[in-house]
């Protein structure tokens, strides 16, 4: 993910906790900013505590998108800023595969 190369100067897999590699509060809401920027959603502000890594991440956004994509209405309005919200209590580890398109959107291969 280019947003966590950017913050942490290295290249975290995928797979790998974020707070274990050096991600601070600071940083979460920092990646949070940029991601909700770049996909004119509202994400939550625990996004990076609920969804530890990379991987889990891209599942959550995935599912936020889709959601918002379908028109769906699970809990979802629109706040202040245009930006629609939504948000789920799912346990976002437990959730589906992530589709290929946001995968590549939203990770950084460096090499």
């Amino acid at each position: 993910m280019r947003a966590v190369y950017e913050l942490l100067g290295e290249v975290v897999h995928p797979d790998q906790p974020l707070m274990a590699v050096g991600l601070d509060s600071r940083g979460a809401m920092e990646l949070r900013n940029t991601l909700q920027e770049q996909l004119g959603l509202d994400v939550p502000n625990t996004l990076l505590y609920d969804a530890q890594t990379i991987n889990q991440a891209v599942i959550y956004l995935d599912r936020l998108l889709m959601e918002y994509n379908s028109g769906g209405d699970s809990g979802a309005g629109s706040s202040a800023g245009g930006q629609r919200s939504v948000h789920t209590s799912e346990n976002v580890a437990a959730a589906a595969q992530p589709s290929f398109g946001l995968l590549k959107t939203l990770r950084y291969d460096v090499c």
